[in-house]
Formats: structure tokens, sequence, C-alpha cells
């Protein structure tokens, strides 16, 4: 069995064990197991989309920041590959498919997002995150909730995929000017992507309509996915120590009680992961 694989049904299990102590009221297990399910869920889609390896995940990442960098510093690759592009054909940003995507910008946001990352890493700002999560307001957790609830509402019918010919014409002059101008760059890379947009009909694209819509369904889902464990990593972050461990300044039984906003809302966060879990099966069993 995979090592994604064994992860997911581990981080399902870890789910149900927090669900079962939850209803016994012992929230600082329920939490622990909760956080558990939310860390090898983590690690499971991260190999999944290829941020990490499989060995990497027998390691201790159970920080979730490092896999997050990991896959910020795998978009800012992606991204210069794309402005090296541009530097050798500049014919690329005068096209009309590139020409309203401003990579420069988008570039400084992910460099940015980055630093941003790496300095939470740190040992003194790590400590400070730690501490200002664990007691997190219940506004925070319920505006976290309400954005993964509308995001997860979102769903393709056919009727909004439904194209014109004026617009399927439009687009596919487009897709062979970009492609016109990257054959010029690199002629064995791109030959075939022009040459199967040349021979695109709008027929055909009728005929593939739902196959596009499952494509597009599927990236949604991988967006959720992606969305809901980065939420539920960050709530759940302090939370692997300090539910197991009391200290000079935390004591997991008082801590974790009825009142506490996590502890209140629970129920809604177990759903949250549900969802995403059963999103996970289906794109693990489409791959």
């Amino acid at each position: 069995m995979k090592i994604s694989e064994a992860l997911f049904k581990i981080a399902r299990k870890d789910l149900e064990a927090a669900k079962c102590l939850y209803e016994k009221e012992f929230y600082p297990q329920a939490v622990f197991y909760l956080q558990q399910s939310v860390e090898k869920a983590n690690k499971s889609w991260a190999i999944v989309i290829g941020i990490i390896k499989e060995g990497e995940a027998k390691k201790a990442l159970h920080n979730p920041l490092k896999i997050y960098i990991k896959s910020i510093k795998k978009q800012r690759e992606e991204l210069e590959k794309v402005i090296a592009i541009i530097k050798k054909v500049p014919e690329v940003k005068e096209t009309k498919l590139m020409k309203d995507f401003d990579v420069g910008n988008y570039y400084k946001g992910v460099v940015n997002l980055l630093d941003v990352f790496e300095f939470l890493e740190e040992e003194a700002a790590y400590k400070k995150l730690i501490e200002e999560i664990l007691f997190i307001q219940e506004g925070e957790i319920r505006s976290i909730i309400s954005k993964l609830n509308n995001l997860e509402l979102q769903k393709v019918h056919p009727k909004d995929i439904k194209i014109s010919e004026k617009d399927f014409i439009e687009k596919k002059e487009s897709y062979i000017e970009l492609y016109d101008v990257l054959h010029r760059f690199n002629p064995p890379k791109f030959e075939k992507s022009k040459n199967d947009v040349g021979i695109l009909t709008l027929n055909l694209v009728e005929q593939s309509r739902e196959e596009v819509i499952r494509e597009i369904q599927s990236i949604l889902n991988g967006m959720y996915v992606s969305y809901s464990l980065y939420c539920l990593s960050f709530i759940m972050l302090p939370h692997a120590t300090v539910t197991r461990y009391p200290d000079n300044n935390h004591d997991p039984l008082k801590i974790y009680n009825k009142n506490q906003p996590l502890i209140q809302l629970f129920d809604d966060l177990v759903e949250i992961m549900e969802k995403t879990l059963s999103k996970m099966e289906n794109i693990l069993f489409e791959i």
C-alpha cells in the first residue's frame, strides 16, 4: 500500500477516535486526535500533489509550515520558468491569453508570502504564533468555517461551460497565437499542443463537455481540500503537544473545557474534516 493511502486511512480512523472522545467529554484527547487526523491528511495530500516525497512523510514534519513552504517554493519555481520564457520570447506577453496576466506582480506576491512563512519558522516567531492560535477566538474560527462552506458549495453545471461559436473561435485563435509564439521558442515541446488546438472543432468540444465538467469539478474539489487542510492545519497547530503535556503556562485539563471556542465548534470542524476526507478519497481513487 502506498504511504499516501495509508496516511489517508489512518486520518479517517483518527477522526473517528476524535468524535468518540469528544462524546465522552475527553476534550484534550479529542482535540489531539483531530489534530492527528489533519496532520496525516495533510501529509497524504502533499504526497499526492507532489509537494513532498513518501520518505519525507515519515520524518518529523509535524509543523505544516514546512509543507506550505515547499508548496510556495514550487509555485515560485514554476513562475520563474514562465518569466524565463517571456524574457527569451517577449511576444508571449503580447498574446491575448497572457496580456492581462501580470506574472511579475503575481511572482512578487508569492515571494512575499514565502518570506512570511520562512520568518514564522524562526523559533521566537513560531512560539508567538503557537500562543496566538492556541487562544484563537470563536469569531475567527466561524469566519474560516463560513469561507470553507461557501467554497464547498461551488459546483459546475453544463450550462456554466456552454460556449458559443464566436467565443470558441476567439479562444481557439488565442491559443493558436500563443502556441505559435511558444513553438518558435521550443518546437519539439509545443508542436503537438499547437496541432491539437488546430484540429479542434466546436462539435468536438461539445462532445467532451461531460469530461470537461468532471475535470473542472475535480479541480474545485482539489482547491477545497488544499484550502481546508491549510486552514485546519493552522487552527490545530498548537494542539499536537499542548493537549498532552502540562507545562508552567498550560494545563491541558484546564485549557480544553466547554467554554473554549475550539471545543464549542468541535462538531463544525469535524464536519469540515469529513467533507475534506470525502473529497480526498474521490481524488485518490481517480489518481
